[in-house]
């Protein structure tokens, strides 16, 4: 069972999405985009990330597909229209989850009104994260201020798949600030953390913690 961790499919280059597809298989994934900014509209957030024809609903067919998934085997879900044994029941048939980017906050706040956190934590499978996807798959995970929906750099709580003390630090930067802000983040809770570009990809082998680092990743602790 492996972690991917993204920051921006797109951005990968071919070179680096070959490696990664050699740890993939066209097999059956279930994407949760639980998050969009916030539930002020949702009839736009449903028209954009939950029906065909949506911006962001097209662009989850079209980011797997870099991957190597076929179409038919995508299942986009829905927070409002499935039950907590629903969930259960998508992760435990499906080998892949694949949670793309936007704001972790919504995600963790639907996963824990619909009572499922604990099913993503327990997740078995292999997990493909892009962005804040990639974040949520630690115990913490933490955004510096120029990365954040908030005004300021700051942990979180994600739902801890990957244990240990590896965090990541998705759309890197190299310039001096930045890393000194990065540093100063991993000593306040003496964590590794792994940076990665968008250009670039980390997976982690859970059931050894292997770390596998595709392009262009450090590690700053």
């Amino acid at each position: 069972m492996y972690s991917f961790l993204f920051s921006k499919i797109n951005d990968v280059s071919d070179s680096n999405l070959k490696i990664c597809r050699q740890y993939l298989k066209n097999d059956k994934i279930a994407v949760f985009p639980w998050i969009f900014a916030s539930e002020s509209n949702l009839d736009d957030v449903r028209n954009d990330f939950f029906c065909a024809g949506g911006k962001h609903f097209e662009k989850y067919f079209s980011l797997l597909g870099l991957l190597g998934f076929d179409r038919e085997n995508i299942k986009i879900v829905n927070p409002y229209l499935v039950t907590k044994d629903e969930v259960k029941d998508i992760l435990d048939k499906n080998n892949y989850v694949f949670i793309p980017g936007g704001n972790p906050e919504m995600f963790m706040t639907l996963a824990i009104r619909l009572g499922v956190l604990e099913f993503f934590t327990n997740y078995n499978g292999n997990m493909i994260g892009e962005s804040a996807g990639s974040d949520l798959q630690f115990e913490l995970y933490q955004i510096p201020k120029v990365n954040n929906f908030y005004d300021g750099s700051s942990y979180y709580n994600g739902f801890g798949l990957i244990k240990g003390n590896y965090i990541v630090d998705v759309h890197s930067q190299k310039n001096e600030s930045y890393l000194k802000e990065l540093t100063r983040l991993a000593q306040m809770k003496n964590l590794k953390i792994l940076t990665v570009d968008n250009n670039s990809c980390v997976i982690v082998n859970r059931q050894n913690n292997d770390i596998i680092k595709i392009g262009n990743v450090d590690e700053i602790n």
